[in-house]
């Protein structure tokens, strides 16, 4: 969003007729990117961090979990804004280089997300895990702004068994198969 206005005088510096100054409002909207952890029990409890672009601390900052294909259920809990900082050399002034807000995830209902499988998708495996849950941020309590990737929810129950390799190089790349345990039907 962009605004030039027009007439904005200075009335203790306005000299006279003639004297107009200009003055630019730059917005940038609201973008949230990242989640991390990308997965958490259904038990809840799990603390992520939450990035994105043109956030603040406000009074109303809450985060929104919403979950099954249709957007059955919704959940909201209030986060945390930081911001870490540091001084730019050639400004001479302090600069935000992150900012993230932090949350606990609630407890969702294992049950509940069993349903809502079942009725989003009857032709589908009676699985019902792991669930997408959208994650939204609100600032102020009203507008809402959705989070690019999404959080996923799996049984308390489920734990990892094996990992398979065991190891890797240190450049990364290596990609791992993971057997779970867990008392699904």
């Amino acid at each position: 969003f962009f605004q030039a206005e027009d007439g904005i005088r200075d009335v203790e510096r306005s000299r006279g007729l003639g004297d107009v100054y200009k003055r630019q409002v730059l917005y940038s909207p609201m973008r949230v990117y990242s989640v991390s952890p990308r997965c958490g029990p259904s038990c809840g409890g799990t603390v992520l961090s939450i990035i994105g672009t043109a956030l603040k601390d406000t009074t109303h900052l809450k985060v929104r979990f919403t979950f099954g294909e249709k957007d059955h259920t919704v959940q909201e809990v209030k986060g945390k804004y930081i911001e870490q900082r540091y001084v730019d050399q050639r400004l001479g002034q302090e600069q935000a280089y992150l900012q993230a807000i932090f949350c606990t995830t609630p407890k969702f209902d294992e049950e509940e997300l069993k349903d809502l499988e079942k009725k989003d998708e009857p032709t589908k495996p009676k699985e019902a895990f792991p669930q997408k849950c959208k994650i939204s941020i609100t600032l102020d309590g009203v507008h809402y702004v959705d989070c690019d990737q999404d959080f996923l929810i799996y049984p308390t129950s489920m734990r990892i068994a094996q990992v398979n390799p065991k190891c890797g190089p240190v450049v990364g790349g290596t990609e791992l198969v993971m057997v779970v345990d867990g008392d699904q039907q």
